[in-house]
């Protein structure tokens, strides 16, 4: 059997989306049998109509314990696979199996665990930052026992020179890169978040 890989067009913070863009999927005729950051792998067994919800983990459990799955299952939801760290996911081909959530407000609240686990590691994430800092401007200034030269400014064109090497920029550019997206998950998690509480429809 043939599996179709995917390039994520958005985020996958963005839970109500994703499931959208999952179902669309499946009305073509594709089955997500794994879904990650970055891309999802389909089989061709999807049927038209499937319903997919994805379902937060509170813990850091790989799998979904057998009970509570049972539960889903006798809702008429069956489970595909964990997806990273985040989520569960399900799916329905019953279209008269009941929501999982009943209303937008119960849905928010199910996402405060990833929520607060954004808030630690943004946290984590800017003392690494603050860290990596005072490392850099500790090595400038410096001295030592075998420095012949006693004005410390007359080495910043050598500290430049390493810094704009191609391995140093790419770095550099692969942090700021990684902050920039972390930033717009959080954002995104977070207005997702305040609008399902408030009870209508995310961005």
């Amino acid at each position: 059997m043939k599996m179709t890989r995917k390039l994520l067009p958005l985020s996958l913070y963005d839970a109500p989306g994703m499931e959208s863009w999952l179902e669309s999927r499946a009305n073509e005729g594709l089955f997500p049998v794994k879904l990650g950051y970055f891309q999802a792998v389909f089989s061709p067994i999807g049927v038209p109509g499937t319903r997919f919800r994805l379902v937060v983990k509170a813990g850091k459990e790989e799998e979904m314990p057998p009970q509570e799955r049972e539960l889903f299952e006798e809702a008429g939801w069956q489970y595909i696979s964990s997806v990273s760290s985040v989520y569960y996911l399900f799916c329905a081909t019953d279209p008269n199996a009941a929501e999982i959530y009943s209303d937008r407000e119960s849905r928010g609240i199910s996402l405060e665990p990833i929520r607060k686990r954004i808030i630690s590691c943004r946290r984590r994430r800017w003392a690494g930052y603050a860290i990596l800092a005072a490392l850099l401007v500790w090595a400038f200034f410096r001295s030592s026992e075998y420095d012949i030269q006693p004005d410390r400014a007359a080495r910043l064109p050598l500290q430049l020179l390493i810094l704009f090497r191609p391995n140093a920029l790419l770095l550099a550019a692969c942090m700021i890169g990684i902050w920039v997206q972390s930033l717009q998950d959080s954002r995104l998690l977070h207005r997702t978040y305040q609008a399902l509480i408030q009870g209508i429809a995310p961005p």
